[in-house]
């Protein structure tokens, strides 16, 4: 016997949306790290604060990566829904086509 799998669309379709929106907000908040980073400068100076600067620049470069990921993410989720929701649609579509031509039958 065939296996089924279940998948709620609206559900999947909604954690794309909301993994989208994580996204963004990952990306705002490691922008702003790195504006912070950049402004240290004015008011630390010396060695230690050029080291600091620059495995943290390094470390929110890497996190950039991250983001790209979480849109990746949310895009595949955003297509898989889309996948069974036309799934639900065609088989509803063929479910009332082949109900209109069995009434049109019957009326002949």
């Amino acid at each position: 016997m065939g296996r089924k799998i279940i998948v709620n669309w609206k559900q999947l379709n909604n954690l794309s949306v909301d993994t989208t929106k994580n996204a963004e907000e990952f990306e705002n908040i490691r922008s702003s790290i790195e504006n912070i980073m950049k402004s240290i400068e004015s008011c630390w100076q010396g060695a230690d604060s050029q080291e600091f600067i620059k495995q943290t620049t390094n470390y929110l470069e890497s996190l950039k990566e991250d983001t790209a990921y979480l849109y990746s993410t949310a895009d595949y989720f955003n297509r898989s829904a889309k996948r069974y929701n036309y799934g639900v649609d065609s088989g509803l579509t063929s479910v009332r086509n082949l109900e209109q031509n069995y009434i049109k039958q019957e009326n002949n």
